[in-house]
């Protein structure tokens, strides 16, 4: 940027009150002027003043009030993507010496899958590569609010079951799981080839899950198996797994846990059926992405994508 942009910039911001950039972000935040005022340990009735001016600055009424709580419009929305990512900027520029020596923690939000098949392997190469890291693992579930975590620095990473449409997050690839229909060993049926049709009678244990993904995949294998006879079902796949093990219900689980023998007494039935894979990508806020220590684990994330790579 040259020197006259940056005097243009000055000029133009001098003339506002850049206080107001963290009082809309805590309105926006807290959804109540209130606890807004008492997030800035100042009065509801500055609040109130300040969103008047950002309103209008904005010319748009920007939080319409729903029930107790304050809903941003359209244009809020828009304005707190832009202002976050400059809040974000300006804390990283404020905090961004570390000591190395210093103990750090991540905060990842994955799915129980995830969590039981790849964080053991990471946490593996971080006790050797980085003693001082400590992972903090929240389970992701159909009311995470991906975007709105990595944004505001609620979560460091996230793994997904979809990309996102956010300019702020980056996306990126990170395994592909194939899936396996299985049974208990015990299973008195379905042994050698079969038979879809031998599947119409059999009782299925599933995934209950609101994610749109999921649900999606769902009414598809529903189609494929014609209309499934449930059981069971859970937004667990380690439940999943158990019931499957001790009944003699069916089910499909990520081929990766039966690889590593995640699966004691259950074994794979052999039929020939076209079952798409399942994709999960790693999201993380693009603006930590050279940040010391995230970029190291992000480094170690990459490494373990490699050995999925090999699989």
């Amino acid at each position: 940027m040259s020197n006259i942009n940056e005097k243009q910039i000055l000029k133009r911001v001098r003339s506002i009150d850049l206080n107001l950039i963290t009082v809309f972000e805590a309105i926006f935040s807290c959804k109540s002027v209130s606890l807004a005022a008492k997030t800035l340990n100042i009065s509801p009735s500055a609040v109130s003043q300040s969103l008047q001016k950002i309103r209008n600055h904005y010319q748009d009424i920007l939080f319409i009030r729903h029930g107790n709580a304050l809903q941003p419009t359209l244009e809020c929305l828009k304005i707190h993507e832009q202002l976050a990512e400059i809040m974000r900027l300006v804390d990283f520029s404020l905090n961004s010496r570390v000591d190395p020596l210093k103990k750090r923690k991540f905060i990842i939000y994955a799915s129980q899958f995830m969590a039981t098949y790849y964080l053991p392997k990471l946490i593996n190469l971080l006790q050797h590569q980085s003693p001082n890291v400590e992972i903090v693992h929240h389970t992701l579930t159909e009311s995470t609010h991906v975007d709105e975590l990595l944004i505001n620095r609620q979560a460091d990473l996230i793994f997904d079951l979809h990309p996102t449409a956010s300019h702020s997050v980056i996306s990126t690839e990170f395994s592909s799981e194939t899936l396996t229909l299985v049974c208990s060993t015990e299973h008195p049926r379905l042994q050698g080839k079969v038979d879809i049709t031998q599947l119409y009678t059999e009782r299925f244990c599933g995934l209950n899950s609101a994610i749109p993904y999921i649900m999606r995949r769902q009414v598809e294998l529903s189609r494929l198996f014609k209309e499934r006879n449930f059981i069971f079902s859970s937004d667990s796949v380690m439940a999943i797994l158990s019931i499957i093990k001790s009944t003699e219900s069916i089910g499909l689980v990520p081929t990766s846990l039966l690889n590593e023998n995640h699966c004691p007494h259950i074994r794979q039935i052999d039929i020939d059926i076209p079952i798409e894979p399942v994709t999960f990508y790693v999201l993380y806020n693009k603006h930590v992405a050279d940040s010391p220590g995230f970029s190291q684990l992000l480094a170690t994330i990459m490494q373990l994508r490699q050995g999925v790579d090999k699989k």
